[in-house]
């Protein structure tokens, strides 16, 4: 029995990497999106950050650039009906930066004969968990667009009450231009670095006071549950003839149904935003340079959902409490029975389940009183943020990390 199991051990990232790789080639939509899709690009980039987070040697590096200028050399000759878009050759690059990553992390692990070799494997585990994301992305979309439902004309309503509408106004701002439009996609396109960054860091700490992995699909996975829930796709979609440059009258918005229109229900609450949530809350342990590029990111980020009317001010609201709630049950050094564990986890559950209510029964209240939507979504920020912070203090300090940014920050990022 043991030497069964030590089979079984011994086969298992072999049987990993083989479904990884048949997944980007042979999966649904992998194999096509090469050169077309610049977000499975990022997130097989993730892969390489996560390769070099792990400090491999002089040689392992070099392997790695020249199979991914090969593979680029080959897609170009061999490739057909591919898609050019704004800074489509440097970010196609990066993809074959992670394949080539993934390949050489498989390879050297193999091979390794010494204590090593569990760590190459659990490396190489960690980097194959973003080419799963996108095939887990791929299947949540492709069910949240068949439902027939939306609830975009009550959150933006909300938007309304609040005295503007910022994704109209920020949508604006880049519309008509194509450099800034081309940044503004690329930054929102770049949402897989923030996990890899996270997961890099995560890696190469000693201590680990939370468990980012499950958190990251726990995360995708009720925030999926909650696009059911309350369907709503974006402004750009929802009001498609008229983003950014002829927002609705506040009082009109109720007023009009809106027309039919097929789109994915994913904007409430942003899981865009809410990566980035997780990116900065897990990153104070890094080196200044590090958490400032993760707060940049992050802010870039935010930008982008509104200005290219993925989102409204709203979701990005709502993702407060809902990423504390994530980030709480998943923060394994303080005890679940803590009330600085429970505390923000218990908020983050009340609080999102509050919004949903009020956004789907009480938005005329709010378009009635600015006052009451503004105290509604600066006390949710506040409370979120301050129950957060606590935990977080609490977690460092079981955890052993210092409060200050510790040696073990990702050298990648700063």
């Amino acid at each position: 029995m043991d030497q069964i199991r030590h089979i079984a051990r011994a086969l298992k990232p072999a049987g990993t990497f083989l479904v990884v790789i048949s997944l980007i080639v042979v999966g649904p939509g992998l194999a096509g999106a090469f050169g077309k899709n610049p977000t499975l690009s990022f997130m097989l980039l993730g892969a390489f950050i996560i390769h070099m987070g792990a400090r491999p040697r002089k040689e392992e590096r070099l392997a790695t650039l020249g199979l991914a200028a090969a593979f680029q050399t080959a897609y170009s000759t061999l490739a057909t009906g591919s898609t050019p878009y704004f800074g489509s050759v440097l970010i196609n690059f990066g993809g074959f930066l992670g394949v080539a990553s993934l390949l050489v992390m498989f390879v050297r692990a193999w091979l390794c004969q010494d204590p090593s070799r569990q760590e190459r494997w659990n490396v190489f585990l960690t980097a194959s968990a973003l080419p799963y994301t996108w095939v887990i992305v791929a299947m949540c979309l492709g069910s949240i667009a068949k439902t027939p439902r939306s609830n975009d004309a009550l959150l933006c309503a909300f938007d309304a009450s609040l005295g503007l509408l910022p994704s109209f106004s920020l949508g604006a701002l880049i519309a008509g231009n194509p450099v800034l439009l081309g940044l503004t996609k690329t930054v929102y396109n770049a949402l897989p670095l923030g996990a890899a960054f996270v997961l890099a860091g995560w890696r190469r700490s000693s201590s680990r006071p939370v468990r980012v992995i499950p958190l990251y699909i726990s995360m995708m996975i009720l925030g999926s549950f909650l696009y059911w829930l309350y369907p709503a796709a974006g402004p750009a979609y929802a009001f498609a003839g008229r983003f950014p440059g002829l927002p609705p009258q506040k009082l009109e918005i109720l007023a009009r149904p809106l027309a039919p229109f097929v789109a994915p229900r994913n904007a409430m609450p942003s899981l865009h935003f809410g990566a980035m949530l997780v990116l900065m809350w897990n990153s104070r342990a890094w080196r200044w340079p590090g958490r400032l590029a993760a707060l940049g990111l992050s802010l870039g980020v935010a930008f982008a959902t509104m200005a290219l009317g993925e989102h409204y001010l709203v979701d990005l609201v709502v993702a407060f409490p809902f990423v504390a709630s994530v980030q709480a049950a998943w923060t394994i050094a303080v005890p679940i029975a803590s009330p600085r564990r429970y505390l923000p986890l218990a908020w983050g559950v009340l609080c999102t389940a509050a919004w949903l209510l009020a956004l789907s029964f009480q938005v005329p209240a709010f378009v009635a009183s600015s006052a009451l939507a503004w105290s509604a979504v600066l006390a949710t920020i506040a409370v979120s943020l301050a129950l957060e912070w606590q935990l977080s203090r609490v977690a460092r300090k079981a955890s052993g990390l210092r409060q200050e940014p510790s040696e073990d920050a990702i050298s990648v990022a700063a």
